[in-house]
């Protein structure tokens, strides 16, 4: 009887014993595949960071070449003029300087304003007393830090698209101001909407640029409604900056 009782119980211990066996290997095997997931992520994270950081150079190649061939186009405007032809390739110079440093992925807000100036010399000698241009920008966004060439085409597509109604001049418009954890960007001009549905290259540049940045957090939205045309980009701000993707 003593003997049934110790393979009796011999018995439920081999048993609990395997059972645990059985839920430790099962623990273990859950956390290598957890290991085994989180190296997969993290390798096909440092993959799309690396294509990331491709498209986002490929991108700023091809648009150097576009900025320049409609910077020139408005010189040839005014060639008739020699001395506006000077101060024109004086202000392409000075954005050419600007475009081929050696320059990080993402500058202050600052940095693209000063650079548009010389674009809008160009621009100003182009249309002359046809031309309207305001500014509007929230002196606390001037450090705000955004990508590389991100103002240039929505501006050049203002100038390259809009057009004077009633006879007025071109009307060109910027605004940068704070709304909430938003900074929108908006560039208003005088015309109609022009083209297919998503805009040209200069806007589809954009929302590449936003898409590698932000992610679904930025949008870019345009609108066409009373002889004008409005472009607004909407960034996400957090603790007194933009929170753009990193690609170091």
């Amino acid at each position: 009887m003593v003997r049934s009782y110790f393979w009796h119980g011999f018995f439920f211990y081999l048993l609990s014993m395997g059972m645990r066996l059985l839920m430790w290997a099962n623990v273990y095997s859950f956390l290598l595949a957890i290991r085994d997931l989180r190296r997969s992520e993290l390798l096909r994270s440092e993959q799309e960071r690396s294509a990331l950081r491709l498209q986002l150079r490929t991108l700023n190649e091809a648009f150097q070449p576009h900025f320049l061939m409609n910077g020139l186009n408005a010189i040839v405007a005014c060639r008739h003029d020699s001395n506006r032809v000077l101060d024109a390739a004086t202000g392409l110079a000075d954005y050419l300087r600007y475009a081929t440093e050696r320059g990080d992925a993402l500058e202050p807000l600052h940095r693209q304003l000063y650079a548009m100036e010389s674009y809008l010399t160009v621009q100003d000698l182009r249309f002359g007393d046809a031309l309207s241009y305001r500014q509007d920008v929230d002196a606390e966004l001037l450090s705000i830090q955004l990508p590389r060439y991100l103002l240039q085409p929505l501006v050049e597509n203002a100038f390259k698209y809009g057009s004077s109604v009633d006879d007025q001049a071109l009307q060109v418009s910027l605004a940068c101001r704070r709304q909430g954890d938003q900074m929108l960007l908006q560039v208003r001009n005088s015309g109609s909407w022009q083209g297919s549905g998503r805009g040209g290259y200069g806007l589809e540049f954009i929302r590449r640029q936003l898409q590698l940045h932000y992610g679904d957090a930025a949008q870019l939205t345009a609108s066409s409604e009373n002889g004008f045309v409005t472009v607004t980009l909407s960034l996400p701000i957090q603790g007194g900056a933009t929170t753009p993707r990193s690609f170091g």
